[in-house]
């Protein structure tokens, strides 16, 4: 059916316009267990008892992670140690231990909040266009209240392309590429070709998003990046922690929009993921899929443009940048920065509190869990623990 002004609000299977859940894509574990035999070539015994390895082990694998990682597959990993890799929940565990003042999780959960403390430190981010807020605020340049000056903005033509997002949300969930407006038809063109009526993606957005959307220049990539895959933002995964010397990159991953994907999160079917070298900033291997599609690419599959050897362009800018960020952001030692190179030079995109290890461990083939990485975690919870005594000292003086 077509979206309309009558859909449930928050009902994900009502939007047609933009996406306000991911896809399941697992399969039912007896399903999985039988697939990853055949694959793996071993028994099913064997196979159980290598999963409940690191299910048990520091990393915690849920079975569903096991397959994602396609850790049943020793071609793949070689000689590598298994035990090394974290699954999901481990994964925000781990995430929340080591940036354990949680007093800042609401600003970062907030992409307006974010961008704004970023840019006060001089801090390169995208620019805002317009907030859309219904009943928010008092009345101001830059900020829609009402349904009615919603579809207003939608239709000034002069503002596009434009790049929508919610002010809360994660992994480009409701995001939205518009690259024109179409006066002839009343309707917004996509940047995947689609025209959809104003009226339409207007009401997806309240319906969905009432609270707070924001509208941005559509920023398009470099030049160099733009021969691989067209006018969509790929951006550079760096992950930063706080260590006792001062902050480090740890892993750097690059997420490639591919196919119909106007948004270059993996999770989208058809991206592609790539190693990236720390000190050059050159590709390695890359990937498309997970698990028991997970395939290993030497080329873009739209243009055709070879990966391995691309050097990322601004490479020194982005480190630059990713690294005086978390010198900003001192009060959270792990962050994932998502950094695009432009013709207007490396931009920050948005920074994540709860980084998504699978990416660099899909990436480089190996786990998060090696000596620098623990040696940095049983860092921050040791100030972790001093930061919970100087907070108990100060209440009780009271």
């Amino acid at each position: 059916m077509r979206a309309s002004t009558r859909r449930i609000a928050n009902d994900p299977a009502e939007s047609q316009v933009v996406d306000v859940s991911r896809p399941n894509r697992d399969r039912p574990p007896a399903e999985a267990l039988m697939r990853a035999v055949t694959a793996s070539g071993t028994s099913t015994a064997r196979l159980l008892q290598d999963y409940a390895r690191l299910a048990f082990g520091p990393g915690r694998l849920s079975f569903n992670d096991y397959i994602r990682l396609r850790l049943f597959d020793d071609h793949l990993y070689g000689h590598t140690d298994k035990r090394a890799f974290v699954g999901g929940r481990a994964n925000r565990e781990i995430a929340i231990t080591v940036n354990y003042r949680h007093d800042w999780f609401g600003m970062l959960s907030s992409k307006l909040a974010a961008a704004a403390y970023l840019r006060a430190y001089g801090l390169p981010t995208i620019p805002m266009v317009a907030l859309y807020g219904e009943t928010l605020g008092l009345p101001c340049d830059g900020l829609v209240r009402t349904p009615e000056e919603l579809l207003a903005l939608l239709r000034r033509a002069a503002i596009y392309p434009l790049f929508g997002k919610p002010v809360e949300s994660y992994q480009s969930l409701g995001s939205a590429s518009l690259r024109a407006y179409d006066p002839s038809t009343d309707s917004i063109v996509f940047v995947d070709g689609r025209a959809i009526p104003v009226g339409e993606f207007a009401s997806d957005i309240r319906n969905h998003y009432a609270h707070g959307y924001l509208f941005q220049p559509l920023i398009v990539p470099h030049a160099a990046i733009r021969s691989i895959c067209g006018d969509r933002l790929a951006t550079v995964r760096i992950l930063t922690m706080a260590t006792a010397a001062g902050p480090r990159i740890a892993r750097v991953s690059w997420k490639i929009p591919a196919g119909a994907n106007s948004a270059d999160n993996y999770w989208r079917s058809g991206n592609v993921l790539a190693q990236i070298d720390t000190k050059t900033g050159t590709v390695g291997r890359a990937f498309t899929g997970s698990g028991f599609d997970l395939k290993e690419v030497s080329e873009h599959p739209d243009s055709q443009q070879r990966l391995g050897g691309f050097a990322l362009p601004d490479w020194e800018k982005l480190c630059q940048i990713a690294l005086e960020g978390a010198r900003v952001m001192r009060h959270m030692p792990l962050i994932g920065w998502d950094i695009a190179s432009t013709d207007a030079g490396a931009m920050i995109v948005e920074m994540n509190e709860t980084p998504d290890f699978l990416l660099h461990q899909l990436a480089d083939s190996r786990g998060m869990l090696d000596q620098d990485f623990n040696d940095f975690v049983a860092f921050q919870k040791a100030n972790a623990a001093q930061h919970v005594k100087t907070v108990r000292a100060a209440v009780e003086k009271l």
